[in-house]
């Protein structure tokens, strides 16, 4: 994919995420690395509020990105669907890579020790939120949606992808399906960018007043709007 794709969803961090980011654990960082922080949380809110309900405003409080955060940069909860999203993400100005095997064993590890109520591993982010994620945790029916998001188009490595998914089938025995993982590439990040703007441009409003079938052959439904009465053909 080319640089116009990745500034496009550069321009849509930097507008909508930036402003809510919390940066005071990363403030005294020089400018060259704290954008590229910047950009590495915001994707993480952009991915988390794309796989949920939540608004861009809650996604972005549910970073955990930092010093001790044993892999984990967000953690969504949707206590309505016993849903928790965990996202690992990495931002790349060039579009290339894929996810190392060293981050992908750190990711692994982060969940495992989640998953195992090893609060002491965990920054005070993610430790402040041990009761709302418990709560989730323990509900029988959760789903643990597991993402890894990387900027980069280059194809991931088989022993990466099975470190992951090895450890995803090793956790859902034979009568539970929990946890689920997924990599998302730059292709995959960049197409909800534009799913997203194809949704917002669809804005119709009908007022349905009456509803009947019109007499045939063939008989026809039809519906009466505000506008016009509308056989409905097909």
């Amino acid at each position: 994919m080319g640089i116009l794709q990745i500034q496009q969803v550069r321009n849509r961090l930097e507008s909508v995420f930036f402003p809510l980011l919390d940066l005071h654990d990363i403030s005294s960082h020089p400018e060259s690395s704290l954008t590229n922080f910047k950009l590495t949380r915001a994707l993480t809110a952009f991915v988390m509020m794309k796989r949920s309900q939540l608004s861009a405003e809650e996604a972005a409080q549910c970073i955990t990105d930092g010093t001790g955060d044993n892999g984990l940069d967000g953690i969504a909860l949707v206590p309505e669907e016993n849903k928790i999203i965990l996202v690992q993400s990495k931002w790349s100005e060039t579009g290339k890579g894929s996810a190392e095997l060293a981050e992908m064993i750190k990711f692994r590890d982060g969940v495992n020790d989640l998953l195992s109520l090893r609060w002491h591993k965990f920054n005070e982010k993610i430790r402040a939120r041990e009761k709302e994620i418990l709560d989730v945790l323990m509900q029988p029916d959760i789903k643990i949606d597991i993402v890894f998001a990387h900027m980069g188009t280059g194809a991931l490595a088989g022993q990466v992808k099975d470190t992951m998914e090895e450890f995803v089938t090793d956790q859902n025995d034979s009568v539970s399906d929990a946890l689920n993982f997924t990599y998302l590439a730059q292709t995959h990040i960049h197409r909800m960018l534009v799913e997203e703007q194809q949704a917002g441009e669809i804005d119709l409003t009908v007022s349905l007043s009456d509803w009947g079938s019109i007499e045939g052959p063939p008989p026809r439904p039809f519906m009466d709007t505000s506008e016009a009465s509308t056989p409905l053909t097909g």
